[in-house]
C-alpha cells in the first residue's frame, strides 16, 4: 500500500461542523446559546416572555460575534488575550525631561533654543 505525504495547513483551523465551523467557534456559539437560555429562563419569571426573549438574544449574538469575528487575521479570543496581557503587563516608561532639554543645557540653566541661538548669533 502506498502512502502519500499530506501537507498540513497550520495557518487555519480545521473546520469540523459542515466544513464551516471549527471547534473553537462551536464552543463560543454553544456558550452564548446556553447563557441566552439561562437568561430567558430566569427573566421569564420576573419580566415576562417577551422581554426575556429580547434579553436572551444579546448573549447569543455575542457568542456568534466572538466565534466569527477576525481583525487582521486575529480571532476575537486571541485579541482579548493580547489586550489583557498588554493592559496588565508591567511597563517601563522612559522620561526625557521637559521639552527634551539635554543634560548639558540643564546644568547651565539654558532652555532648548537659547544655547543654539547664542552659538549662531
Amino acid at each position: 500500500m502506498k502512502f502519500y505525504p499530506m501537507p498540513l495547513q497550520l495557518d487555519e483551523e480545521d473546520k469540523i461542523v459542515g466544513g464551516f465551523f471549527s471547534l473553537r467557534q462551536i464552543i463560543f456559539i454553544v456558550a452564548g446559546a446556553m447563557f441566552g437560555v439561562i437568561i430567558v429562563g430566569t427573566a421569564a419569571r420576573l419580566l415576562g416572555w417577551e422581554v426575556s426573549i429580547i434579553l436572551g438574544v444579546f448573549p447569543v449574538a455575542a457568542g456568534f460575534f466572538a466565534a466569527l469575528y477576525k481583525c487582521d487575521g486575529i480571532t476575537f479570543d486571541r485579541l482579548i488575550i493580547y489586550f489583557l496581557t498588554y493592559y496588565f503587563k508591567s511597563k517601563q516608561y522612559t522620561w526625557y525631561g521637559l521639552n527634551n532639554v539635554s543634560a548639558e543645557n540643564e546644568k547651565k540653566g539654558a532652555v532648548d533654543g537659547e544655547k543654539e541661538s547664542k552659538q549662531q548669533g
